[in-house]
C-alpha cells in the first residue's frame, strides 16, 4: 500500500479519535506526546518524525479500536514501516520497525 503523506494526514483526520489500547489518550494524542517528548529531548528531526508516526500502521487495519487488548497482532510496525518507506529514509523507518521489539524487550 502506497500512501501519500496527504494519505497520513487523512488517516490521522479519520481514525486519530481512536482509543490508544485502552489507555485514556488517543491514537493522535499519543502520537503527538512521542513527538513532543522527542523534541524536548533534543532528538534529530528524524527521530521526532518517527515519534509522531510510529504508530501510523494502526490507523490502516479496520480490526477496531482494541484489536491489541482482544489479543490481535495487527503487526502494524511493519505496515507502517513499509508505508513510510516510500517518503522517509531507515532513519525514520527503522525505529517504526523495531518500536514494537524494544517495547517488549
Amino acid at each position: 500500500m502506497a500512501l501519500t503523506i496527504s494519505d497520513i494526514c487523512i488517516l490521522f483526520a479519520r481514525k486519530g479519535g481512536r482509543a490508544y489500547d485502552g489507555e485514556p489518550v488517543t491514537q493522535l494524542e499519543h502520537a503527538l506526546q512521542c513527538a513532543q517528548l522527542a523534541e524536548e529531548e533534543g532528538a534529530p528531526a528524524a527521530s521526532i518524525t518517527a515519534a509522531l508516526l510510529h504508530d501510523v500502521g494502526h490507523l490502516i487495519h479496520d480490526l477496531g479500536d482494541d484489536a491489541a487488548l482482544r489479543g490481535i497482532d495487527d503487526r502494524h510496525e511493519f505496515s507502517g514501516a513499509a508505508i513510510l518507506g516510500r517518503w522517509f529514509g531507515p532513519d525514520v523507518t527503522e525505529p517504526v520497525r523495531l518500536h514494537v521489539d524494544a517495547k517488549r524487550w
